[in-house]
């Protein structure tokens, strides 16, 4: 999964328990100085990934049994958020890197969220950070479009053992390119109930890419934006070196 020097042919779609390790891997690789930058392009079966914190509700073991019965496994991540789903149609980036200062919170999701944005304006239309009620996992640096959600965003700090370079982030996208909106928001929606948990989210809160590009070009669609966000991201990494 790891792509730093190149993108291969085909974007490749993993098992998310392989993804979350691989994510941790790459992180860790940075912390102890065995990489001073990672970067992946990947999309994840059909599951929900949910934030630990949920492991704590008294009914999650039967409600996440239910969801992998219904075809929707779930994976245990260790940030925050909420749950969001995973599957085809769905691009993950996920990237880390060494540094000796550490930015501003925002600095550091505008170089997450810019280049998304700017595939978004390539389209024609005009790209949004904005939270956006009712979506999954909603936050402030929400990239989006029409004022529904595309693409959510995650970032977190860690320590590095590089004296010089003692700051590592990790930063990780989720972007909606061609998904089945309903049925992931459903998938959502039915573990939150299981869990007995009031909230819920919204379908017509989030858009795919594929409904802001021109009819009929959505069959290369997601190799064009990993494409894209592979040449912007390798540019970003390159300058902290």
């Amino acid at each position: 999964m790891n792509h730093t020097s190149a993108l291969p042919a085909t974007i490749p779609t993993v098992d998310i328990s392989q993804a979350l390790e691989h994510e941790r891997l790459m992180l860790e690789h940075v912390v102890t100085g065995k990489a001073e930058k990672a970067l992946s392009i990947w999309s994840a079966e059909q599951s929900l990934v949910v934030p630990k914190r949920l492991c704590s509700n008294s009914k999650f073991a039967v409600a996440a049994e239910k969801s992998r019965q219904n075809g929707w496994p779930v994976s245990i991540r260790n940030t925050g958020g909420d749950a969001t789903p995973q599957g085809k149609g769905i691009l993950n980036v996920s990237y880390a890197y060494a540094l000796d200062s550490r930015p501003s919170i925002e600095a550091a999701y505008l170089d997450l969220c810019r280049p998304i944005a700017d595939f978004i304006a390539t389209l024609g239309h005009k790209p949004e950070y904005r939270c956006v009620p009712n979506a999954f996992c909603d936050g402030k640096f929400n990239v989006g479009s029409q004022g529904r959600k595309i693409a959510g965003t995650a970032q977190r700090w860690a320590i590095g053992k590089n004296k010089q370079k003692s700051r590592v982030l990790f930063a990780h996208a989720l972007i909606l390119v061609n998904a089945d909106i309903e049925k992931g928001t459903d998938a959502i929606n039915s573990l939150y109930e299981d869990c007995s948990r009031p909230e819920r989210v919204e379908p017509h809160a989030h858009i795919n890419i594929a409904d802001l590009n021109p009819p009929g070009k959505t069959d290369s669609l997601c190799y064009e934006l990993a494409t894209f966000l592979h040449q912007r991201y390798s540019l970003l990494l390159s300058a902290q070196h």
